[in-house]
């Protein structure tokens, strides 16, 4: 088995992106240090991507990379307001946050790297100063590790109050025929607003879909016709499952006409708002293992 790490300076047509590559034996992955973002997983049952990169994703100016594997921290989506209850009036009025937190667009620092015969792993940080509900500067790690696996594990030691996703985009044939199994029969639907119950345990990417399912299991089965894919997951306590469908698509800049029947995305998060440490770990599980018979 060959195992190695390699420096890179772009990838796919991301040019002068800052990038590694992890290599274990026939399994690789590439991840930059621009917003400690995953941008592809080959691993070596399947021999071809398990990640989606949009072919128009951009990262110059300060843009985040549409597809891969996107962080989201210190909170998810539009800020959620109890985050900011410390602040005065005047001072959240005086915000400007981007969606999905304040790290998909900034560069980590490589901290760490091993490589051995079974094993490869390369660890960044990022120190971040300007969370507005915390005064002082607080340090992030993300662990990317490849053996027969990808396991990745984004931890914070200070008990703060943060939320947390790792928004996976996973490459499928067909969107509408792939579905996510189990689920709860509670979830939000961020599409109307609602919450749901639903009398199955199974969703099928049919229109959009933008759910926030609580109280996830520790293992999800992604399925497309004859391919299965486990979504493992540790300290989350919810998971997101989104697919644009054609017509949000085609009013994104980043993503192809036809892209989004491309994807979809099954994001491992913590929600809650109350101060605690994070550890959120999410693993994929090479396809082979999960074929169906």
């Amino acid at each position: 088995m060959t195992s190695s790490i390699t420096q890179l300076t772009g990838f796919a047509h991301l040019t002068d992106l800052p990038c590694w590559q992890l290599r274990c034996g026939d399994a690789t992955v590439v991840v930059s240090s621009y917003g400690a973002h995953v941008l592809q997983y080959i691993c070596a049952e399947a021999g071809q991507p398990q990640l989606w990169l949009s072919p128009k994703a951009v990262w110059q100016g300060q843009q985040p990379i549409r597809g891969g594997v996107p962080i989201c921290w210190p909170w998810f989506g539009k800020i959620n307001p109890l985050l900011l209850e410390s602040l005065s009036p005047d001072a959240r009025s005086a915000l400007t946050l981007p969606n999905h937190g304040l790290v998909r667009t900034r560069q980590w620092q490589k901290t760490a790297e091993h490589v051995n015969e079974d094993v490869v792993s390369i660890e960044f940080s990022i120190e971040v100063t300007d969370i507005p509900w915390h005064r002082h500067p607080v340090t992030l790690r993300y662990l990317v590790q490849l053996d027969q696996q990808l396991t990745l594990t984004l931890s914070c030691d200070e008990p703060i109050a943060q939320q947390a996703a790792l928004h996976s985009y996973f490459t499928v044939a067909d969107s509408q025929q792939t579905t996510v199994s189990p689920l709860p029969a509670n979830f939000f639907d961020k599409v109307s607003d609602s919450q749901v119950q639903s009398d199955t345990d199974v969703l099928q990417f049919q229109g959009e879909i933008d759910r926030v399912y609580p109280d996830t299991a520790a293992s999800l089965i992604l399925t497309e016709q004859h391919r299965s894919l486990a979504i493992l997951q540790l300290g989350h306590d919810a998971s997101v499952l989104w697919n644009p469908a054609a017509d949000k698509a085609a009013a994104s800049a980043d993503i192809p006409a036809d892209g989004w029947s491309t994807f979809v995305c099954v994001e491992s998060a913590r929600l809650t708002t109350a101060a605690a440490p994070l550890q959120l770990t999410q693993i994929i599980k090479p396809p082979r293992e999960w074929r169906l018979g």
